[in-house]
């Protein structure tokens, strides 16, 4: 399988980031959720990933991850060549 990244700070994971999960495992990926060490609201890192671990607990082939610095470095160094996004609106797209 292909290993694919789904990267945020997931400040809070979401039904919509939980979609965008089901999507790529129905893709077949191997998927990790890597989700930013830093963030904006002060919750931390660890309490975040608890909260995506719990959501996706029932869901095969996900790997919930930390990340600090460039996801590019992260994506090297863990050998994953897809990055998963979701499109939220027309904004979203066009970036």
């Amino acid at each position: 399988m292909k290993k694919a990244i789904f990267a945020g700070t997931f400040d809070p994971f979401t039904l919509g980031h939980l979609s965008v999960v089901k999507s790529a495992l129905n893709m077949g990926f191997d998927l990790t959720v890597a989700v930013c060490e830093k963030s904006k609201s002060g919750v931390d890192v660890d309490s975040r990933m608890e909260i995506v671990r719990r959501t996706v607990s029932k869901e095969n082939n996900v790997k919930i991850d930390s990340f600090n610095g460039f996801l590019t470095d992260y994506m090297k160094k863990n050998g994953i060549t897809i990055l998963v996004r979701g499109l939220r609106n027309t904004i979203d797209f066009e970036y």
